[in-house]
């Protein structure tokens, strides 16, 4: 939220509503102590925080790009258990679901079990829902059902020759 509508009432309303907010106070809103509204006495990258039950408060008198950095880390943190949570679920589209493990720093798929696919027409993994393209062929290594537009043919000794250097 941005300093014009920011408030500690509202955001405890808000909370109430399960709603967590993040943003700036203009320093003339009553709620804030006079602690925060007088910067002539500190250094120059000191930071003050005022905490209660539901709420914390902070005074950062460094420049704007650390006090951005800082609610952006704060958003990601409170956002974090959701986007893991959206990761483990069946009903997101892949390609959402690989953007939160990249945000995550989870670039890889979880192992899956090497068990191939008994018989049947499914859905090739890599291709997106608008694409919906269905095979019958699967990855030789991971069993994952494969298109023949993402598939790649290799000679046998290529793969043997490389393996051995």
């Amino acid at each position: 939220m941005d300093n014009w509508f920011t408030s500690v009432p509202t955001c405890k309303e808000l909370l109430t509503k399960n709603i967590t907010t993040v943003g700036t106070l203009n320093k003339n809103k009553p709620e804030i102590p006079d602690q925060f509204k007088t910067t002539q006495d500190k250094a120059i990258k000191e930071s003050i925080f005022v905490f209660q039950s539901d709420c914390t408060l902070m005074n950062n008198s460094g420049t704007k790009t650390i006090r951005r950095h800082y609610l952006q880390e704060v958003g990601f943190e409170l956002a974090r258990p959701y986007i893991e949570h959206c990761i483990l679920m069946q009903n997101i589209p892949r390609s959402i679901k690989m953007q939160g493990r990249q945000l995550l720093g989870l670039l890889e798929q979880p192992p899956q079990p090497n068990l191939p696919i008994r018989g049947g027409v499914g859905r090739c993994y890599f291709c997106s829902r608008a694409r919906d393209q269905s095979t019958r062929k699967q990855c030789s290594k991971c069993m994952r059902r494969i298109c023949s537009y993402h598939q790649v043919t290799v000679y046998p000794q290529c793969v043997e020759n490389q393996q051995n250097l």
